[in-house]
């Protein structure tokens, strides 16, 4: 299954990774960063593959992904697969 990733490059440069169907509701907040773009991309793939884990072995059913378009962002948008 594919989740959309929010990437925004912060100020000191670095870029911070936010699941919007992961924000700290029932199904918990999953979030990454990175010194880079290509680093946060794959701190964010680890993380996301953990979180999702840790819901499967708790035996909680995992939500369905959000589309991209349908999020309201000026900042990068990309899936991520899990």
């Amino acid at each position: 299954m594919k989740y959309p990733a929010i990437i925004k490059k912060e100020k000191d440069g670095k870029y911070s990774v936010s699941f919007p169907d992961f924000n700290g509701g029932k199904f918990g907040l999953c979030v990454s960063c990175g010194d880079t773009l290509e680093e946060a991309k794959k701190n964010a793939e680890e993380a996301l593959s953990l979180h999702v884990l840790g819901l499967i072995e708790d035996a909680e059913c995992v939500s369905l992904s959000s589309r991209i378009a349908s999020l309201p962002t000026t900042s990068i948008a990309i899936n991520i697969e899990v």
